[in-house]
């Protein structure tokens, strides 16, 4: 059925399509026959991932083909596509077929992101290196599913529940994380909808909740180490008497007593603590529906805001939420009609108002607030280079061809605030910045955040309060948009970063009116002498080693030389930049016939990867008894390999299009069917720890490796199926192997 006929990795063969939905239709009618119906079947698991385990690869147009020509035969509701992270192309492409019934995605790499279908979150953990009993470590998973409720997500499903790090460990007791969980899921049932709530009314506070009929359901998390006095207010409804419900480091979901209601209650929250109220409100006839705002501004990213500053002539869609079950009508900036969203072109200053009547006839509102900058000066922009800010002495500067300008920042290991803002100004970063325009802006920052541990930064503008931002993970360079908005008046402020968990990667800022998101590196920063990014010189990283330690390399574009290097053993990474373009040679020039020969990994050329093994010309590797091949790492003799580089005639690549991961591990054979296991580590340098677990996540073997790309294992395993964990710094990789 597959393109490679493999069970591993290749793409279902477009003939095999119909075979396909034919083979999903007859295992849902297996299970409906005897006795466990399915309420949804998935397409595929993480489509835009090829592992080196049993995988499939999809596009979003050969998934939407599928689903538009074949998919109606499948006789229960229809999942797609659970890409690795949230990815609105794979929704545009995708959310308008009448065959897809539930969108899903997982959160590897990414944060929770509203669309507008039904949507799911299908797979993802917190943390696998910590014990699922580690506290108060165990709210974070308290807090990402708060966050994709927030998100309006309908259905957050866990990776694996019987693990040490899981919702049950091993020995099959529930960990703090499984008590976490239940806070929701033991009191927010099947049926139950989330209703407006202010996700996060003061700092490390997060409220969601949900009703069913007159049933409510608060759920608070104070990720303080301190108590916080919370205050809940009905919105002119009366409430009945509530139950609450906590677990903190010393108690699981306890009965914590009876609170009365009203129009309001407050309670104190415990440091450390999650808290589940359970009451009822009104006498559960009709009550009005909240109304969650969202705009979009000139074919940009939709904002969940209703509050925006835009230009003279822009193109603004008032796009609020539910999306469906009621009626709309509406009034000011233009707005008319029925429709939920309305486009207009703002001249002045204005407020629009939404009025939504829901299917029982209750009626709710919701104001537009829309500003336009006087004297059409166009949008404001502004791009700030990290390393170039007010950098405290907490903070090292570190090099990567990926980031913009070629450095980035991060924290000092070991400096971790979680609980407030450091009050050592070593470390903060201040960017001092002014606008020429008075208005509302967004903050997007360029990010690297690996882990759950390490994803979060506090913020505070012109000396105010701090804000946490937090739950920003993502394994490679990528734009996060910071959650609040900023009333700026033109001229100067200052804009603080300053530390909450170390790891965390901090390259560019672009603090903005626009209404767009940024995309690769920005455009150049105005804080660096030089510039950064987006301009006309850019930067090439090349990533290799020698075999003695003194080889020659160098660099050359377009036929000119840019740079040159002598090599350590080690992998490492050598960074030039230029204005030239065209093709790149990466020359070995010392060969002296004996012992010196060069390994070429990769390049990264303005924020591109291309590996060296994919290349067509190497005139130095040594192949058929001379020198001179192809699709090799290696320089033998003297000689280059030819990358395509940055050019408007590129040479042709033969992988183009292909994703290569930076780091990944290569087992073999797999199935293993020898005593021994051969891995190749890609991309890793110094300790690499490797952690093989059965499928119920116990440890069976432990290794560890330094500097070795090759490594062999006789780990004396029985048949079956195992899980490898292979880390090397902040990079995990985990992969599926069976033995034979």
């Amino acid at each position: 059925m597959k393109s490679n006929n493999n069970i591993v990795g290749g793409s279902l063969n477009t003939s095999q399509y119909g075979a396909y939905a034919n083979y999903l239709r007859d295992f849902a009618n297996y299970m409906s026959s005897n006795g466990a119906a399915l309420y949804a079947i998935s397409v595929q698991n993480e489509p835009d991932y090829s592992p080196n385990y049993e995988s499939c690869s999809w596009t979003s147009s050969q998934m939407r083909t599928f689903l538009d020509n074949n998919a109606s035969v499948i006789p229960v509701k229809v999942i797609a596509p659970e890409t690795v992270h949230p990815n609105s192309s794979w929704y545009s492409a995708l959310s308008s077929s009448s065959q897809l019934d539930i969108y899903a995605d997982h959160l590897y790499g990414g944060s929770p992101t509203s669309f507008g279908k039904e949507h799911w979150m299908t797979e993802h953990y917190t943390n696998s290196n910590i014990s699922g009993n580690q506290w108060p470590d165990a709210l974070d998973a308290g807090i990402e599913v708060a966050n994709c409720m927030a998100n309006n997500y309908s259905a957050y499903v866990w990776w694996y529940i019987r693990r040490s790090y899981g919702l049950i460990d091993e020995n099959g007791a529930v960990t703090k994380r499984g008590y976490v969980m239940s806070q929701f899921a033991k009191f927010v049932r099947p049926g139950y909808y989330r209703i407006n709530a202010t996700y996060s009314p003061s700092s490390n506070v997060y409220v969601t909740a949900f009703k069913s009929g007159s049933t409510v359901v608060i759920v608070a998390i104070n990720r303080n180490s301190s108590s916080v006095n919370a205050t809940f207010n009905f919105s002119g409804n009366t409430a009945g008497n509530f139950t609450k419900y906590q677990t903190t480091s010393s108690s699981n979901v306890s009965n914590a007593g009876t609170i009365t209601g009203g129009s309001s209650f407050s309670n104190t929250l415990a440091g450390y603590s999650i808290s589940t109220f359970v009451g009822t409100i009104g006498s559960g006839g009709c009550t009005p529906t909240a109304i969650t705002p969202y705009i979009q501004v000139d074919g940009g990213s939709w904002q969940q805001t209703s509050s925006v500053t835009v230009n003279s002539g822009s193109t603004v869609v008032l796009g609020p939420q539910p999306t469906s079950g009621g009626s709309w009508s509406w009034t000011g900036c233009g707005t008319s009609g029925t429709s939920r969203q309305q486009t207009f072109t703002a001249t002045s200053s204005c407020t629009a108002t939404a009025t939504y009547t829901n299917s029982c006839g209750a009626q709710s509102t919701q104001n537009f607030n829309i500003t336009v900058n006087g004297g059409g000066g166009g949008s404001t922009d502004v791009w700030l280079e990290a390393e170039c800010g007010n950098v405290g002495s907490l903070w090292n500067t570190g090099s990567d061809g990926n980031a913009s300008n070629g450095q980035y920042v991060t924290i000092q290991s070991g400096n971790n605030s979680t609980g407030s803002a450091p009050s050592n100004s070593a470390g903060y970063i201040d960017f001092p910045f002014s606008v020429s325009q008075s208005g509302t802006y967004t903050m997007f920052a360029r990010v690297l955040c690996p882990t759950p541990n390490d994803d979060s930064y506090w913020v505070r503008m012109d000396g105010g309060s701090w804000t946490m931002w937090n739950n920003i993970t993502t394994t490679s360079w990528a734009w996060m948009q910071f959650p609040n908005t900023f009333s700026l008046s033109s001229g100067s402020h200052t804009l603080t970063f300053a530390y909450r968990e170390d790891g965390a990667e901090l390259d560019k800022l672009n603090i903005t009116n626009s209404g767009n998101t940024p995309s690769g590196q920005g455009s150049a920063a105005t804080n660096c002498s030089g510039g950064g990014g987006g301009g006309g010189s850019y930067n090439i990283t090349v990533r290799a080693h020698g075999t003695n330690g003194d080889e020659n390399i160098t660099l050359s574009v377009g036929g000119s030389q840019i740079a040159s290097w002598t090599l350590g053993t080690s992998y490492a990474s050598y960074t030039a930049s230029t204005s030239q373009t065209g093709g790149i040679d990466v020359t070995f020039t010392n060969d002296q016939g004996t012992t010196r020969d060069v390994q070429v990994d990769y390049i990264v050329v303005d924020g591109t990867t291309e590996q060296a093994e994919d290349q067509a010309t190497n005139t130095g590797v040594w192949q058929n008894s001379s020198c001179g091949g192809s699709y090799s790492e290696w320089l033998h003799c003297n000689g280059y390999i030819a990358f395509s580089g940055k050019s408007a005639v590129s040479r042709v690549d033969p992988f183009a299009g292909i994703d290569h991961a930076v780091s990944d591990v290569l087992i073999y054979p797999n199935p293993v069917t020898v005593g021994t296991v051969t891995l190749k580590l890609i991309g890793m340098d110094g300790t690499v720890n490797i952690r093989i677990n059965d499928l119920s996540g116990r440890l069976i073997r432990e290794y560890k490796s330094i500097d070795q790309t090759i490594v062999t294992l006789n780990p004396d395993l029985k048949a079956g199926v195992y899980i490898m964990q292979v880390t090397n710094g902040s990079n995990i990789i985990v992969k599926k192997f069976s033995v034979e």
